[in-house]
């Protein structure tokens, strides 16, 4: 037998073995798929359901959807299986969510699901980011139930658009949080009604924002509507941004509760952690005026048809038919991905030297082109504000997509320099990266910037972080791979990037090194200018929590990374399978590069 033809034969035996085990595996599909009369997949449940908590009554992960594309219908997790028909909504491009455009889109159930009446106890929650604010002073709600009384939602969980704060509302009362931070970042906002006491109260973030009593609680018997409410009849509020891990529970949810779910911190689970901001004082109640924008018709009747003929959910089911297509397609492509492979291999034997060459080249390094357009854009800002007198009040966060740039300031100013516009609340300058081509440019001194790290990308753009803003330890949970990756990553942006001051790092593993020697050590060595980057291996012990914050105090120039869940942490992120989450950011996908090295037990000075 001659060369080729063995070699043939052996890839026909390995395409062999491609087709039985693809065809093995549609039949399996397509069993499942058309088996049992099951008309849509199995909804994962709540994190709530799986840490202990009580099972809520109506759960909606909403997502993962096909990326922008429209959300017909969406399955309940909960026991109450309550599906929700989508109107003129969408999946968010990015992250894990639905986006609503604030003028007619909408989820609604096909009737109530709590039970709002005299003596009723019920609990909503949700996951909830605004794009924009509402104009005119209108209000925009998340999670409503309509079917009260005068033709009101019987309960707004929302952004109120009079007191421009967060808001539980019932018909007659209702209770506030104001935290400052409502466009752009995830909010947990948890409504609490208390039939016994006939308290309301709000919390946000798991913390509690405020109380009022309701004493004339309205009954309902409409549909829960995610997106928008109701106000004297007609259909209004409709939610600006995006929404995630709705919930409802037929009882009152205690503080330790509501915490709880705040809390928790999983991929894919109903909460996120805490923001890293003070607890909210309760605010004064007062009578909810919520805006009312009456719908068109058309929008009304495909409401009312989608809610009658819901369509399949699109929280991962689809028919036997369309399981079978796809997967033949599938099997096709993987058909003709081995043929080409098995082509290039016979194209390439004989040469075993290129063979050897390709496994030892390393990894293509990182384009940097686009980091250094940032620190051009950031020395564009800093220059400005000293040719024109304005204090640079420090950046928090920016924000940069293909056209413009946003810096979420730490201090919040109206007066932004010539080029730059600041938003009405003062909190961000942005501007359009072609007009600051032409910009006066040069190193304004200061280090503005020097703790800015890239994390990834959002659905807004590419999002940096300035990790000197926590004012205390950052910790990264989840799988050990993720958070390495995450947490090197931010190591070389600080020590590497454009725009940092001279960083020197020290690797602390807690188990071996109970007095933080490295630490210590690096701190008494470093130099004027110079800024120390204390990174734990692994999650401190309460003694040396206890020590960091008596020895590492606001004046010593050290960020604090922590490999690990760390409650003492003051920001606390999760990094799972390319998405890194917080309850104080959007959503992140994050890419480390491949190959990179690990890191070892002593790490030398950055630059």
């Amino acid at each position: 037998m001659t060369r080729e033809r063995a070699f043939v034969r052996h890839a026909a035996c390995r395409l062999a073995v491609v087709v039985l085990i693809s065809l093995s595996v549609t039949g399996v599909v397509s069993w499942q798929s058309a088996g049992s009369g099951r008309a849509s997949a199995a909804v994962a449940p709540s994190a709530s359901s799986e840490s202990g908590l009580p099972q809520p009554i109506g759960f909606w992960r909403l997502g993962p959807g096909p990326k922008g594309a429209a959300a017909a219908s969406v399955a309940d997790g909960g026991s109450g299986k309550h599906s929700l028909a989508g109107q003129n909504v969408i999946w968010c491009p990015v992250s894990t969510c639905a986006a609503f455009n604030g003028s007619d889109a909408a989820f609604t159930t096909s009737g109530p699901v709590v039970n709002t009446g005299p003596g009723s106890s019920f609990t909503v929650s949700a996951q909830v980011k605004l794009k924009t604010l509402p104009a005119g002073g209108q209000s925009a709600t998340a999670v409503g139930q309509d079917g009260g009384s005068h033709g009101n939602s019987s309960f707004y969980l929302q952004w109120n658009g009079t007191k421009k704060c967060w808001a539980f509302a019932r018909e007659t009362d209702q209770t506030f949080g104001c935290d400052g931070k409502y466009t752009g970042v995830w909010a947990r906002l948890t409504g609490v009604y208390n039939g016994s006491s006939g308290k309301a109260a709000l919390y946000v973030n798991g913390k509690l924002a405020g109380t009022t009593a309701d004493s004339a609680p309205a009954a309902s018997n409409g549909p829960v509507t995610i997106g928008r409410a109701m106000f004297q009849g007609k259909q209004a509020d409709w939610w600006p941004g995006s929404i995630r891990n709705v919930e409802l529970f037929g009882q009152a949810l205690s503080p330790a509760q509501v915490h709880a779910i705040a809390a928790l911190v999983a991929s894919g689970s109903s909460a996120t952690a805490p923001a890293p901001s003070a607890a909210p004082s309760p605010a004064a109640s007062a009578a909810p005026s919520p805006t009312a924008s009456a719908p068109s018709p058309a929008a009304s009747a495909a409401t009312a048809s989608r809610a009658s003929s819901p369509a399949p959910s699109a929280s991962g089911s689809r028919g036997g038919t369309s399981a079978t297509v796809w997967i033949a397609i599938g099997i096709a492509v993987l058909v003709i991905a081995a043929l080409i492979g098995a082509f290039a291999l016979y194209r390439r034997r004989g040469k075993p030297a290129a063979r050897g060459a390709a496994r030892s080249a390393a990894p293509a390094s990182a384009d940097r082109s686009g980091i250094w357009a940032i620190d051009r854009a950031l020395r564009a800002l800093t220059t400005a504000c000293d040719d024109q007198g304005i204090a640079f009040p420090g950046a928090y966060l920016v924000t940069v997509d293909a056209e413009s740039i946003a810096v979420t300031v730490s201090r919040p100013s109206t007066r932004s320099p010539a080029g730059w516009a600041a938003s009405s609340d003062g909190r961000t300058w942005s501007a359009r990266l072609s007009e600051l081509q032409t910009s006066s440019v040069r190193d304004t001194g200061g280090n503005s910037f020097a703790g800015l790290a890239m994390l990834g990308a959002s659905e807004d753009g590419q999002v940096l972080l300035d990790l000197a803003q926590a004012g205390g330890p950052i910790s990264v949970d989840g799988p050990k791979a993720a958070v390495d990756e995450v947490v090197e990553a931010w190591i070389r942006e600080l020590t590497a990037s454009p725009w940092s001051a001279p960083v020197r790092v020290a690797r602390v593993y807690a188990r071996t090194e109970p007095d933080l020697e490295s630490a210590e050590n690096l701190l008494a060595d470093l130099h004027a200018g110079e800024r120390a980057l204390i990174v734990f291996e692994e999650p401190p012990s309460r003694s040396q929590t206890a020590a960091l914050r008596d020895r590492f105090t606001a004046d010593v120039p050290a960020w604090i990374l922590i490999k690990g869940a760390a409650p003492a942490a003051t920001w606390r992120l999760t990094a799972n399978r390319g998405l890194l989450s917080s309850g104080f950011l959007p959503d992140i996908t994050y890419s480390a590069p491949s190959g990179a090295p690990r890191p070892g037990r002593v790490s030398p000075a950055g630059r």
